[in-house]
């Protein structure tokens, strides 16, 4: 079993391995090494995100089929640790045969777009809807995924997940993937919907995957009435809290699915799945 030191020395080789075979130039590749770096330090070293620093650099990088198209990071806002869990470490890599015949992909808490493009070139058919309710978030989704969006392949909803179809309000942090749901009112109003509302608004019969990515807010929606999982038929979850952990295991069960957690790194990411007819 390889030391710390050692074990840090090979997880930092497999990085830059990968930052080279993603990168389509070679700017773009020592952008990305030099401003991962810089990430690193200024989390290591506490140092407070200056938003009229930290706007989105574009990468000119190629995730797939050796086509290059363009990637809107922010350094220190924590996109670069999104994009590395989602193509990297590849946090929601289900079994390649989950792909086939998949249509519809509903990604609640889309970020920038990571996950919403990863699942999309895995299942080149599909349908991506992509919900993000914060705005600056929303935005770099918008120029990520600019090119789907166009041909009607992905599309982006600016909304937040809730149990009310009504406004209600985020706290944002420091880093841009914890913006999460207030219980008070805050300068950053936002569009509620419920599941129901959702999948009737877009016509949407049939979940082929459904990611989820909500800051905590997962609890609220497996605590509640769930007939919509009937229409479900992966789940890619993170969850927040040993309690929630309990109550989603219960509800999916309840519903037919099983369960098994994925192989990441610092998430507590889970896939529930409806077993294969034998």
């Amino acid at each position: 079993m390889l030391s710390h030191p050692a074990q840090r020395t090979t997880t930092a080789l497999k990085k830059f391995i990968f930052c080279f075979r993603i990168s389509s130039t070679i700017s773009s590749f020592l952008q990305l090494v030099l401003n991962t770096k810089r990430f690193a330090w200024s989390r290591n070293n506490s140092q407070p995100v200056n938003e009229i620093d930290d706007k989105a650099i574009v990468y000119s990088l190629n995730p797939a089929n050796n086509i290059s198209r363009p990637f809107y990071l922010r350094t220190h806002a924590g996109d670069l640790q999104i994009f590395y869990d989602v193509f990297w470490r590849s946090i929601y890599c289900i079994p390649r045969e989950h792909f086939l015949n998949v249509k519809t992909i509903v990604d609640i808490g889309a970020h920038i777009g990571m996950a919403s493009l990863f699942l999309k070139l895995r299942a080149p058919g599909s349908i991506v809807y992509a919900m993000e309710p914060d705005s600056k978030n929303y935005e770099l989704l918008l120029k990520n995924l600019e090119e789907e969006i166009k041909n009607k392949t992905v599309v982006p909803i600016q909304a937040a997940l809730s149990d009310q179809n009504t406004e209600i309000y985020l706290q944002r942090s420091e880093l841009s993937y914890n913006s999460s749901i207030s219980p008070t009112v805050t300068e950053f109003p936002v569009r509620g919907i419920d599941m129901g509302q959702l999948l009737k608004e877009y016509q949407i019969k049939t979940i082929d995957i459904l990611k989820i990515d909500i800051e905590g807010s997962e609890s609220l929606l497996f605590s509640r009435e769930t007939p919509w999982l009937s229409r479900v038929k992966n789940i890619l979850i993170e969850i927040h809290s040993d309690d929630t952990l309990k109550q989603f295991e219960k509800t999916v069960l309840r519903h037919h699915f099983q369960l098994k957690k994925c192989i990441a790194e610092h998430e507590n990411i889970y896939w529930a799945f409806r077993p294969t007819p034998a």
